[in-house]
């Protein structure tokens, strides 16, 4: 279940001394010295002061802050079966998101203190941008799946729609088949440097793909990491290619959607040589687990990573760019693309790197 909640930060006590003359507004206590108590939009602790708040309710209910992520907060459940495993609340300022099997009851148990916005407690259908729906998998199972397809096409019209302002009579190529053109390489680009006004909007294009990046749209990932590298000083090659990175988008909207399978992948574990004594090399050594971890509980899991590098993608320094992928079960987690900070002579030189 999802909720927003209603004025948030005035639900915080003030963390700064802020008064005012009341004015006629203030009735009977117009002339007399007001202090401001509650968090007001705008002040720089406001934000700080409401998460405060919240964090004390929601350890009053009984949630753990993880410490992985500090708004992702845990509790121990159990179900009607018998079963064990931790409640979670996803908390981005006023926005939760309750994962639980009585997840209206643990919504319901914040909204006792801090009111929700009308119609807002339902179960999620967009959530920081990200479209949630279910879906059902050929073999029957439904399966909770996130797309950025709506904050996509927003994203285009915002572009489009600068385009527009300009004047100038550019639009979107409407035949783009790849992220990038072909065979064009940033580094390469010596074209003329943009003024102040452009390199703002480059970045605020950066900011936007990356965005769609973080919620599913994977396919234009490793260009928006190239041109992310020229934040500092782009050119009117890199701002053309961020445009044909948005037709690409333009033209494959639908791209992006991912499903969060609980399934364990099958894999065969004879391929990684499980029955070889590693003692030799390793020593007799065994995991340091962390003492304050939480108990185990729920399912067990299987983690699972996957690799690539392409070799001296860079055609100047001779540098590769590494990508991974993260699954739990068989639902992406983490993906990334990243800029290898050495120089290989080999493909598995990059490769090993990457891993």
């Amino acid at each position: 279940m999802s909720c927003d909640l209603e004025n948030a930060y005035l639900n915080a006590p003030c963390r700064e001394k802020i008064w005012f003359e009341g004015g006629i507004e203030c009735g009977e206590d117009q002339g007399k010295v007001c202090v401001v108590v509650r968090s007001l939009y705008g002040l720089k602790s406001a934000g700080a002061a409401f998460r405060s708040s919240l964090a004390q309710i929601l350890r009053d209910v009984g949630y753990d802050s993880t410490k992985a992520d500090p708004d992702v907060w845990i509790r121990k459940a159990v179900k009607d079966n018998g079963h064990q495993y931790y409640e979670m609340l996803f908390v981005y300022v006023d926005d939760i998101l309750a994962l639980s099997h009585q997840a209206e009851n643990a919504i319901k148990e914040i909204t006792a203190f801090y009111k929700a916005k009308d119609g807002s407690i339902k179960p999620p259908d967009i959530y920081l941008g990200a479209n949630i729906s279910r879906m059902q998998l050929p073999d029957g199972r439904e399966v909770w799946t996130t797309s950025p397809k709506t904050y996509v096409k927003n994203s285009i019209l915002v572009v489009e729609r600068l385009l527009t302002d300009d004047g100038e009579g550019y639009v979107l190529k409407s035949n783009v088949r790849n992220p990038f053109p072909t065979g064009y390489k940033p580094k390469l680009d010596v074209m003329e440097e943009l003024d102040q006004k452009l390199a703002s909007r480059y970045m605020q294009l950066i900011g936007i793909l990356r965005w769609a990046v973080e919620i599913g749209r994977i396919d234009i990932f490793l260009e928006v990491s190239l041109l992310s590298q020229y934040q500092a000083n782009p050119r009117f090659g890199h701002l053309e290619a961020i445009y044909h990175i948005f037709a690409y988008l333009k033209k494959h909207p639908d791209m992006g959607r991912l499903a969060y399978d609980s399934k364990c992948p099958d894999i065969d574990e004879r391929i990684f040589n499980s029955n070889a004594d590693w003692k030799e090399f390793y020593g007799d050594v065994e995991e340091e687990l962390p003492p304050n971890m939480p108990k185990l509980r729920g399912h067990p899991v299987t983690m699972s990573a996957f690799v690539d590098a392409n070799h001296a993608g860079n055609v100047i320094t001779r540098r590769s760019h590494s990508g991974m992928f993260i699954f739990v079960q068989n639902a992406s987690i983490i993906w990334f693309s990243k800029r290898q900070n050495m120089v290989k002579a080999a493909t598995f030189g990059s490769e090993f790197v990457a891993l």
